[in-house]
C-alpha cells in the first residue's frame, strides 16, 4: 500500500519547500507586531482566467473555498481514480490519499493520478484550502518565519524576510558537502537555540506565529 501526500499543512514549509518559496517569492522586511498579506483574491482571479476546469472556476467564483467544495473535489478525484480500473484512492484527513491497486506495481499510477487531478482540480483546491486555513491573509512566508525567529530571540530584532531569503540563498549556494544542517542557515545571535527555534517556526501556522506578538 502506498501513501502520497498532496501538500503540507503548516505555512507551506518544510525545508524542501522553503527553497522554492524563498527564491521565487517576494520577501517582506517587516517585523512589526502585525503583519499583513494581500489575501487570495488576485491569485483566485489568475486561476479563474487560466484554468480549463469549469469546476475549479465555479469553486473560486466567490473568492472562497468551503469545506463542502473540498469534500466534493476530493470525492470526484476518488471516483476518477477508481474509474481507471487499476488504482483505488482513499482520502486521508491530512490532505493526502492512500493508494492501492495494480498500477502501483506496474508503475503507471502517477499517470492516473495526474490525469484525475487535471480533471477534478482536487490537488489545487485542497492545497488552496489548506493554505487559507493556515495563513488566512496570505502573509509572505519569509516574513512570518523571520518574525517568529525574532520573537523567539534567536536573531537580531531587525531581522526580516529579506535577510531570511538572503541567508537561505547563501546557504543553498554552498557546495552540497558544506551544507552541514539546513536548519542553521539564518544568522542566529543565539546559535545554540537557533536551529530548534527555526525548526519550530517552519512548522507553525501563520496564526500561531502572529500569536507570538501577544
Amino acid at each position: 500500500m502506498r501513501r502520497i501526500l498532496l501538500c503540507r499543512t503548516p505555512i507551506q514549509l518544510g525545508l524542501g519547500v522553503l527553497l522554492v518559496l524563498g527564491l521565487s517569492g517576494c520577501a517582506e522586511n517587516s517585523v512589526e507586531p502585525l503583519l499583513h498579506g494581500p489575501g487570495y483574491s488576485s491569485e483566485f482571479e489568475a486561476l479563474r482566467s487560466s484554468s480549463n476546469s469549469d469546476f475549479l472556476i465555479e469553486v473560486l467564483e466567490d473568492d472562497e473555498i468551503t469545506e463542502a467544495e473540498v469534500v466534493e473535489a476530493r470525492s470526484r478525484f476518488v471516483e476518477c481514480v477508481a474509474g481507471s480500473g487499476r488504482l483505488e484512492a482513499a482520502s486521508l484527513a491530512d490532505g493526502g490519499f492512500e493508494y492501492t491497486g495494480i498500477a502501483l506495481d506496474e508503475g503507471d499510477y502517477r499517470t492516473i493520478i495526474d490525469a484525475c487531478n487535471q480533471q477534478t482540480s482536487a490537488d489545487t483546491i485542497t492545497m488552496l484550502a489548506m493554505r487559507i486555513r493556515n495563513n488566512p491573509e496570505n502573509i509572505d512566508s519569509n516574513a512570518l518565519i523571520a518574525f517568529c525567529l525574532v520573537k523567539k530571540g534567536v536573531v537580531d530584532p531587525a531581522y526580516g524576510g529579506d535577510q531570511y531569503v538572503a541567508d537561505m540563498e547563501r546557504y543553498f549556494a554552498l557546495p552540497e558537502g558544506q551544507r552541514v544542517d539546513a536548519l542553521t542557515f539564518p544568522q542566529f545571535i543565539d546559535k545554540e537555540r537557533g536551529p530548534a527555534a527555526h525548526n519550530a517556526c517552519i512548522e507553525m501556522s501563520a496564526d500561531e506565529i502572529l500569536g507570538l506578538a501577544d
